[in-house]
């Protein structure tokens, strides 16, 4: 997943809720009057357990209401909440962020544009009050 930090004077940024045993890699690239240097990539990894990936991803189209309804299996501890992406390209989800947070089962996404295709994924984020995100690979194209 990309993200651009944008802009800062500052020699140093801070990356906060990064997920547990993930590869990262981080461009920087110095900017004087419009000017881009030469970019710099770090490349780093976290440690932890990896969190688990979301099971039986399901999106279901109702032409009668013009709704698609996300669905997943939920884990037997109920303390993971989930949190529910979606946009039309990645940048989008990137810049968007998370639609809603749930504990739920399923979520129903009305608000759609018609006859656009739609990236959607629905990782586990939270866990005793610690935010996480994992890009799982089962972004779905509707």
């Amino acid at each position: 997943m990309f993200q651009n930090f944008s802009e800062t004077n500052d020699t140093f940024i801070t990356l906060h809720d990064l997920s547990p045993k993930t590869n990262y890699k981080v461009t920087i690239t110095p900017v004087y009057d419009s000017v881009q240097g030469t970019s710099e990539t770090l490349t780093f990894a976290t440690n932890g357990n990896k969190l688990l990936k979301v099971k039986g991803l399901q999106v279901d189209y109702s032409k009668k209401h013009g709704t698609v309804t996300v669905s997943w299996q939920l884990f037997p501890d109920r303390r993971w909440v989930y949190g529910v992406y979606y946009g039309k390209s990645i940048s989008e989800i990137s810049n968007q962020g998370v639609r809603k947070i749930t504990n739920a089962s399923s979520f129903v996404l009305d608000d759609l544009d018609a006859c656009e295709d739609y990236l959607i994924d629905v990782p586990l984020i939270h866990f005793r009050e610690r935010l996480a995100w994992v890009p799982s690979k089962s972004g779905i194209r509707c």
